[in-house]
């Protein structure tokens, strides 16, 4: 975990603590923290300040992104939807801002992007375009409060035919990508 250009997801910052043993020895080049339930912001927030604290006693800036639930109903099986309010995937989208301000204020984290998953097996585009258009928009608010964030990740869950389905042709797909992210900065 501790070579540099590995990414891990962590659920808890406290979890990240323990892996092997050793506190210190946990960052990765692009450390995600990944809330896996929609816990209160102060809770996910405290969480953050220890991650601060570990990046502090490194003295290095732990470079962070959350997963923001952008309360997006991705039309699958209810078993796999993770984008609506009531999966507890992720930060709830009206939280976001305040942990993204947060998290910009401590010395040691640097706050690099927003992270997204939506559902699997979704065979249509607009849940994809609404949850893009909604995380855009809190990209850009979050920019005009100081907080420029270098990307964007949209997920996965573009379903596949098993049977009968009619999945998104991916030259539909990459085309509403391309065409919401015109002239934007973040990467993908």
């Amino acid at each position: 975990v501790a070579d540099p250009g590995v990414a891990r997801e962590v659920a808890h910052v406290a979890l990240a603590e323990q892996v092997a043993g050793d506190p210190l020895r946990v960052f990765a080049e692009d450390l995600v923290i990944d809330i896996l339930e929609q816990f209160e912001l102060d809770r996910v927030a405290r969480a953050v300040d220890r991650l601060d604290a570990v990046a502090g006693r490194l003295r290095t800036r732990a470079p962070v992104s959350f997963r923001v639930n952008p309360d997006v109903d991705p039309k699958t099986h209810p078993y796999i939807a993770t984008g609506l309010k009531e999966s507890k995937f992720g930060v709830a989208f009206a939280d976001a801002p305040a942990l993204y301000q947060r998290a910009a204020r401590l010395p040691n984290v640097a706050v690099h992007g927003l992270d997204i998953h939506i559902g699997s097996q979704i065979v249509e585009l607009d849940p994809f375009r609404e949850a893009t258009i909604k995380v855009l928009d809190l990209v850009d608010r979050l920019r005009a409060s100081g907080i420029k964030l270098a990307h964007v990740d949209l997920g996965g869950g573009l379903g596949i035919r098993y049977r009968d389905e009619d999945p998104v042709p991916l030259p539909d797909f990459a085309r509403m990508v391309r065409e919401l992210f015109r002239g934007r900065n973040e990467q993908l």
